[in-house]
């Protein structure tokens, strides 16, 4: 007998085992062999499970590299999976956050029918899928339910015997929830294989998530970009406009000064000669200080092209304030007049002077004294 089961061993059959009863030093001998073929078949068995798990799980990572789609994920998962783990149904939750409070969405199913009572939501804590994501741990369920959804074929239902579910995680987040149902019971070695699975998956989910976010992202940026280039456009358009339009008031502003040149010269001559009665001579220095107001408008009209432009110039010096208010006082007097207004001007004693631009510092005082004229009643 010894003989027999030894030579079955070495062909490498580690099911037999020495029966026939013996006594002395061929029992210790026997029971010796017995244990060694038992030693030798287990080990022979955690070999087999280790490559089988070894392997399964290199044949998953080469499949799931590379994906860019969860459905095509969750769809692959588990038509693969299911049957080698023996589950004859499946189904694949992924976390979506789209309403502002995480939930577990049906992705995918396997050999799933309708009208089942199956949930295609759920919320954290709620079932155990809800459970196993709240938890962040495995849940096998070996006590089913009867009133649990069966396993159905084209000829007739059964009843599972075990329902694990399986919180797929990437750095302690879950990413996605797994349930399998199956008829027989899960091996040690189909638990083992699912636990590292879901750690693989957890990474593809995980990249898959980072590229989506990228490629949107990209989109964003694709889509401003041309935004920016046609906002561009639209400012080069406004800038031959805009060069347009300075020309326009360039032109302009020449043809408005050139009449006013020799009236202002006239002007100058005119006040000159000592033999002038008083009132003409007020009304010639009234003219020459409207001219003078007359070609500062000018300026200021081409100073809005050079305000676009960013090249506006201020003349810096020190100035009488009060001189540049009387100024404005007698540029701004037909109208007083006009109104029947008067004017009490109070500067003090003391004079004001500062560092400004005088024309632009005086149009400022015109401005303030022209308002003051508009909006008070007529006399």
């Amino acid at each position: 007998a010894i003989a027999d089961v030894a030579t079955a061993v070495t062909k490498g059959d580690l099911t037999r085992s020495i029966q026939v009863e013996a006594q002395g030093e061929v029992a210790f001998v026997k029971d010796n062999i017995n244990e060694m073929i038992r030693n030798l078949r287990d080990t022979t068995l955690r070999n087999e499970e280790q490559d089988w798990l070894k392997t399964n799980l290199t044949k998953f990572t080469r499949m799931l590299q590379g994906q860019r789609d969860f459905l095509t994920v969750g769809k692959l998962i588990l038509s693969e999976l299911a049957p080698l783990v023996s589950a004859q149904q499946g189904a694949f939750y992924i976390i979506n956050n789209a309403a502002g409070e995480s939930e577990l969405r049906l992705l995918a199913s396997y050999a799933q029918q309708e009208g089942n009572g199956a949930k295609n939501r759920f919320k954290f804590g709620e079932g155990l899928v809800g459970q196993a994501a709240l938890e962040k741990r495995r849940m096998l369920l070996t006590d089913v339910p009867d009133n649990y959804a069966k396993v159905r074929s084209g000829l007739r239902e059964f009843r599972p015997m075990n329902i694990v579910v399986l919180p797929i995680l990437f750095e302690g987040e879950v990413k996605a929830v797994m349930e399998l149902s199956s008829v027989e019971r899960f091996s040690l070695a189909h638990q083992a294989f699912l636990d590292q699975l879901t750690e693989s998956i957890g990474i593809v989910l995980n990249t898959i998530e980072t590229s989506t976010r990228t490629e949107n992202l990209l989109k964003q940026s694709q889509s401003l970009a041309t935004e920016l280039q046609k906002t561009n456009l639209e400012l080069e358009e406004k800038a031959r406009s805009n060069l347009a339009k300075d020309q326009f008031l360039a032109m302009l502003s020449h043809e408005l000064r050139t009449p006013l040149t020799p009236v202002l010269a006239s002007a100058l001559a005119l006040e000159s000669e000592s033999e002038l009665p008083k009132d003409i001579r007020e009304s010639l220095q009234m003219i020459r200080r409207n001219v003078e107001l007359e070609a500062r408008l000018i300026d200021d009209l081409l100073d809005l092209t050079r305000i676009d432009r960013g090249k506006v110039q201020l003349n810096f010096e020190v100035v009488d304030a009060h001189t540049l208010l009387q100024n404005a006082l007698e540029i701004c007097q037909p109208e007083i007049d006009r109104k029947h207004l008067q004017c009490s001007l109070n500067l003090g004693a003391q004079r004001v002077h500062m560092r400004s631009d005088p024309a632009r510092l005086q149009q400022i005082f015109c401005n303030l004294i022209n308002n003051a004229i508009k909006f008070t009643p007529r006399n």
